[in-house]
């Protein structure tokens, strides 16, 4: 399974069209978002998305208009609070923004080996780093404010084998 992972937009249209062009392109089976769409217009620009591609996402601490978010995604997919657990292929995956918690935190837990795969954002850099037999991905800020450097990831899960990611730049 293909996976784009993608986090802290920040309303950002370009980049956010520019990853659902990428998305349709190359195929990818899921779509998710780690947190910090921040208002509700950008769900326009990720209905574009095909629809067999499935849509999850957390929400993050500087989403606003929470009930117009959850409104306006409601045809989408589907948008938690907090963290959620998914079974994909198979493999365990945490997704969680990562703002309640500091970043070594979200790695303790991906050393605890509970996981094949943790996926996170806020903090507005890459990672993608295994841990024991859980790979930790930060797919970094798509939104480009803070680095400069608008990123996402591509993550496949096969059937059988280890769960790998790639950093891509979405400039």
């Amino acid at each position: 399974m293909k996976i784009g992972v993608i986090s802290d937009s920040h309303d950002h249209m370009d980049h956010i069209e520019k990853f659902v062009t990428m998305a349709s392109k190359d195929q990818f089976d899921m779509v998710l978002h780690c947190g910090d769409f921040c208002s509700p217009f950008v769900a326009r620009k990720f209905t574009n998305l095909p629809k067999n591609v499935i849509f999850h996402g957390i929400r993050g601490n500087n989403d606003g208009d929470i009930t117009h978010l959850n409104h306006t995604f409601s045809n989408i997919g589907k948008i938690k609070e907090g963290h959620q657990v998914m079974d994909i292929e198979g493999k365990t995956v945490l997704m969680l923004h990562g703002h309640a918690i500091s970043e070594e935190m979200i790695v303790d837990i991906a050393k605890e080996n509970r996981y094949d795969l943790v996926l996170y954002g806020h903090f507005h850099h890459t990672r993608n780093e295994q841990f024991g037999s859980t790979l930790l991905v930060n797919p970094g800020e798509s939104c480009g404010y803070l680095t400069g450097e608008a990123t996402c990831a591509i993550v496949e899960i096969p059937k059988t084998g280890k769960v790998t990611a790639e950093i891509v730049s979405l400039v």
